[in-house]
């Protein structure tokens, strides 16, 4: 997912991994000092995209676009977010868990994004 921040007349948007629950909301890891998340401590409001195309049929693609809050995870939003990245991307499942975030080795957090009504989709 591309998720775009803002701190006064500076942007910047980012790619992250993500994983979404049943209610809609996107999780995502990711260290605290990173230029996206510097952003979204001082701002929480964000803007995401998801795209996706067939490399064998350009007209076939879809996308979803829209804008919301972002902040850090509770302790159960933390297991639910972990939960959902790691059944996203198994790669990650050694590395990316809740004891991992717990003991804050490279200061990462799960992060949830609840985004509202402006919602698009094509």
């Amino acid at each position: 997912m591309a998720l775009a921040c803002a701190d006064g007349d500076d942007l910047w948007i980012a790619n992250v991994y993500v994983g979404v629950d049943d209610e809609g909301r996107i999780y995502f890891v990711s260290p605290e000092d990173t230029t996206h998340s510097q952003m979204i401590l001082k701002n929480s409001r964000v803007a995401f995209s998801f795209a996706w195309f067939d490399p064998s049929n350009h007209a076939n693609r879809k996308a979803i676009q829209g804008k919301g809050t972002c902040r850090i995870a509770s302790e159960a939003e933390t297991k639910t977010g972990v939960g959902l990245h790691n059944q996203n991307f198994p790669e990650f499942k050694g590395h990316i868990t809740v004891e991992w975030i717990r003991a804050n080795e490279f200061t990462s957090r799960v992060c949830v994004t609840i985004f509202f009504a402006n919602i698009s989709a094509f």
